[in-house]
């Protein structure tokens, strides 16, 4: 089954451990890794799709960090986490950081270029830019009237799409960056158990047939 959405908005600011953040535009390196799309942060080795075998496509377009996965929906807990995804209750995406090249002044953290090693989709609201748009949805399907309207945008910006091995940003470089190294997820990347009584019931379930609590 299809599951289409955003991983990240462009230039829209949002507050993370009392630090504003804000992602420029095709900052996010799109190349040959291996970048996976997992359940709550959760499964490393057995996501919902990955690149490495063409079940999740990834780009860039005029919004954000765009992507389009093909979910297996004959495995059990796939099929259980694809109707969370239906009905709502995982409608919001988040991203691991691995590096970041950023700028920061007066309490803003730019983000001018970043690699990442998956995306996930999460619980509604608990993804860190899901109030901006980073979302998900099932490709015939958008829960509600906001991930309709982001479909619509989606579907454009895939109408135009050119996947590319890589992005040549000319910021990069820039001498005035700061490289920082983020070797752990967001705050909502957080072990599988401590989600037990904070998720919906169907999440719940979703991430025990996984075996993830």
């Amino acid at each position: 089954m299809k599951v289409n959405g955003y991983a990240l908005p462009w230039n829209r600011a949002i507050q993370i451990d009392g630090l504003w953040e804000m992602v420029r535009p095709n900052a996010v390196r799109i190349d040959t890794r291996n970048v996976r799309l997992c359940f709550m942060h959760e499964g490393h080795d057995y996501p919902l799709a990955q690149t490495a075998n063409g079940t999740l496509q990834l780009w860039n377009d005029a919004f954000g960090l765009a992507w389009a996965a093909d979910v297996d929906d004959a495995v059990g807990w796939k099929r259980a986490a694809l109707r969370t995804i239906g009905d709502g209750s995982t409608s919001d995406c988040s991203v691991n950081f691995t590096f970041l090249q950023c700028n920061e002044r007066d309490g803003l953290r730019v983000i001018e270029a970043a690699d990442i090693d998956h995306v996930a989709v999460c619980a509604r609201l608990n993804g860190a830019y899901g109030d901006e748009g980073a979302n998900c949805w099932l490709e015939d399907k958008p829960s509600d009237a906001f991930t309709r309207r982001l479909a619509q945008r989606w579907a454009a910006g895939a109408s135009n799409r050119a996947l590319s091995p890589g992005l040549a940003l000319a910021n990069r470089s820039a001498s005035a960056a700061r490289l920082v190294a983020v070797p752990t997820c967001r705050p909502s990347a957080s072990p599988a158990s401590s989600w037990r009584g904070k998720v919906p019931p169907s999440v719940d379930h979703v991430l025990r047939m996984a075996g993830r609590l």
